[in-house]
């Protein structure tokens, strides 16, 4: 591939990107507790749509597909870099590298759910309760937890927790064992 159809996906991405949160800045605003303009905030957003791990996520037509240990270089930037150490790895990247560990993880559920995660944790700093209904692997959950784990308790409620759940859980307790 040329530079040009990687800055053409790239932009794409972006503008689908933008498009959704659009759509759900409209929907969310509409709330009397949400009246705040900042859901588009580039604080909020940059850090995940300008970050190096997107345009390469993007080729992949399939958004269920998984993301697997294939996908670490990713999101480590100390592989490239060999004087770097993991501390210098931003908490989004942290929980990308335990995303591809676990390999249960489809990559539009990680990218979208830290999204999410990142706009409740801005908007609602000081929630010490998080109750992640129709929670599936817990991802909303284990992520706020990351964002803020002196403080937050979660609880995950699903009809049926997928037996993969399991093995996420192992994996993020393994690299931030101070939230087990």
């Amino acid at each position: 591939e040329n530079y040009s159809s990687k800055s053409l996906i790239n932009s794409s991405y972006k503008r689908v990107a933008m498009a959704l949160l659009s759509l759900l800045s409209t929907a969310l605003l509409s709330s009397p507790i949400l009246q705040k303009n900042d859901i588009i905030s580039s604080k909020l957003m940059d850090p995940i749509v300008e970050h190096p791990c997107i345009p390469a996520l993007a080729i992949d037509a399939r958004p269920r597909s998984k993301l697997k240990r294939r996908h670490k270089h990713l999101f480590d930037n100390t592989l490239k870099n060999s004087s770097s150490s993991t501390n210098n790895l931003t908490l989004f990247e942290k929980l990308g590298l335990v995303a591809c560990d676990s390999g249960v993880v489809p990559r539009k559920e990680f990218l979208e759910t830290y999204a999410a995660a990142e706009y409740i944790h801005a908007e609602f700093p000081h929630m010490e309760r998080v109750a992640d209904l129709a929670a599936g692997h817990g991802l909303l959950s284990w992520f706020l937890l990351a964002m803020d784990p002196n403080n937050r308790t979660a609880v995950c409620v699903d009809r049926r927790m997928p037996q993969s759940a399991e093995k996420f859980a192992q994996t993020m307790i393994s690299q931030f064992p101070h939230l087990e």
